[in-house]
């Protein structure tokens, strides 16, 4: 009987010795198996952070540039409102000028007036007082019969070179007239286009 119960608890030790083995291997795979699952849920978390960050990035990049874009669009867009004002307030300064000359053009040609009609004054006088120098020299010379004639012919010559010089005071006005006329339009035509021109050049220097 001592025999026997030996041999049973031999038998029994034997037993819950592999089946300890039997469960320790379990856990093992079980641990293992966990480790496993971990391992690659950690590896799908790192790709799908790094897929994540790498769409923020180029989002946030997207964003930075379309940012530089909206920048760099507004600078240019005030930049030439600005060229536009300058160009305005230049054109508006020529206008102005050329008005305030076409104002002063006609006092400018009242005094040019004045000044030939002075000039006309002084020839008269000049020739009044050389033909009673002349009148007075014929009427020493000739006889007394002849006066009479020769004041008339005097005086018809005189009369007839006042009219002649008042044709030449009348067409020197209107000759001055057109002149100035169309050196003011050349003058006035000529600035606009250079002012015209420059603008043009500031403008394509700018966007260059």
């Amino acid at each position: 009987v001592r025999a026997e119960n030996e041999s049973e608890l031999k038998a029994h030790r034997l037993a819950s010795i592999k089946n300890n083995h039997f469960i320790d291997g379990q856990s093992l795979q079980e641990e293992w198996n966990l480790m496993e699952v971990h391992m690659t849920s950690l590896a799908q978390l790192k790709r799908k952070h790094h897929h994540d960050m790498r769409n923020l990035e180029e989002k946030h990049l997207q964003e930075i540039h379309s940012l530089r874009q909206q920048q760099q669009q507004q600078q240019l867009t005030t930049e030439w409102e600005h060229q536009m004002e300058y160009m305005q307030r230049i054109q508006k300064e020529v206008r102005r000028k050329h008005a305030l000359q076409n104002k002063q053009q006609p006092k400018n040609l009242k005094r040019k007036r004045a000044q030939i009609h002075k000039q006309f004054e002084a020839t008269c006088k000049i020739i009044e007082s050389q033909y009673k120098e002349l009148q007075k020299d014929y009427l020493k010379s000739q006889p007394k019969e002849l006066h009479r004639d020769i004041c008339k012919k005097l005086k018809e010559d005189k009369m007839a070179k006042m009219i002649s010089l008042n044709d030449q005071y009348k067409k020197s006005i209107a000759d001055h007239l057109e002149r100035e006329q169309i050196n003011l339009s050349y003058t006035q035509t000529a600035e606009q286009e250079e002012v015209r021109k420059d603008l043009q050049n500031e403008i394509r220097n700018q966007m260059m």
